[in-house]
């Protein structure tokens, strides 16, 4: 296997964080050269719904070739990126100790 390949099959086992609510060029470079799996969006990349889906959008073609996982990190209660407008969670741990299958699978 080339270097190039095996730096895009290592690429894409990675996912970046960035600051800001656009992409930035030195994010861009990587993922174009190692084929970068994913990124992930905290409370300093988002601002509005529209914003985000452009982002998200944005991120989507950073690597023409292959798919690019999307994430948020939300995880419901006190950790929640994305606020109102967007649905908001409850903690999971509540959600667990409500014992509620059918309210789980919701």
């Amino acid at each position: 296997m080339s270097p190039s390949a095996l730096r895009r099959q290592i690429g894409q086992l990675l996912i970046a964080g960035f600051n800001g609510q656009q992409i930035p060029a030195e994010l861009r470079s990587l993922a174009k050269e190692f084929g970068l799996g994913g990124v992930i969006l905290f409370a300093r990349n988002i601002a509005e719904p529209e914003q985000v889906a452009e982002l998200a959008f944005d991120a989507a073609r950073l690597v023409p070739d292959l798919p690019v996982w999307v994430s948020v990190d939300q995880e419901g209660g006190r950790v929640a990126r994305l606020k109102s407008p967007f649905t908001e969670w409850p903690p999971m741990a509540t959600l667990g100790r409500s014992g509620d299958v059918t309210l789980a699978e919701r």
